[in-house]
């Protein structure tokens, strides 16, 4: 017998307690909106694959399993947090941004496809266990007046936008390589490898 499949085309809304979605068939709405109110959560489980859904909003919680990708599809602005967990959360070829506390998460802050995008947001909380991933003709954005933001390692050839009064802090593991553009008034530090650089940089922060 065939997995059943979710074909309800609304957005859907948690309020409180939390959806799990589970390895398989499970899956939300993949162009749905999803709003999380501050005591909800969306789980991925372990090893759950790709999940897709449209814009995420809201002050709630995401919880990104080993294992597992959600995909965001829609342009967004989550002001909640991101738990503890090693998946990936994905901006699909559209603009998202995090002005919630994502320290405790400890996986990939991805951006897939032209136009993707990830801004981190002025009051965001972040920490040096979060990898960052990009592909060409994508940016990496910190919104201005934020201090410094930690991260950890970066991978691909996307382009980095760094607001006056805010410094990108990168905490490598390993080598790694930027082909993409660094621009804007603030600032870079790098430590624990070697951050090659081959663009034409523009910032102007120290």
């Amino acid at each position: 017998m065939n997995a059943p499949t979710t074909t309800y085309s609304g957005g859907t809304t948690i309020t409180a307690g939390s959806i799990l979605l589970p390895t398989g068939s499970g899956t939300l709405p993949t162009t749905g909106a999803v709003s999380i109110g501050g005591s909800g959560t969306l789980i991925l489980a372990a090893t759950a694959g790709e999940k897709q859904i449209g814009a995420l909003s809201g002050t709630g919680a995401v919880t990104v399993n080993s294992g597992a990708t959600l995909r965001v599809g829609s342009t967004s602005t989550f002001a909640g947090s991101l738990n503890a967990g090693t998946g990936t959360f994905q901006a699909n070829n559209v603009a998202v941004t995090l002005s919630g506390d994502i320290s405790a998460f400890t996986g990939t802050l991805a951006m897939e496809s032209s136009s993707a995008g990830i801004t981190i947001g002025s009051g965001a909380t972040t920490s040096s266990n979060i990898d960052i991933s990009s592909q060409s003709d994508t940016t990496f954005t910190l919104a201005a007046s934020g201090g410094t933001k930690a991260f950890g390692n970066w991978s691909g050839d996307g382009a980095i936008s760094i607001g006056s009064g805010s410094t990108l802090s990168l905490n490598l593991t390993s080598g790694a390589s930027l082909a993409g553009i660094i621009s804007g008034d603030g600032g870079l530090t790098v430590g624990g490898d070697t951050l090659t650089l081959t663009g034409v940089n523009t910032y102007t922060g120290k």
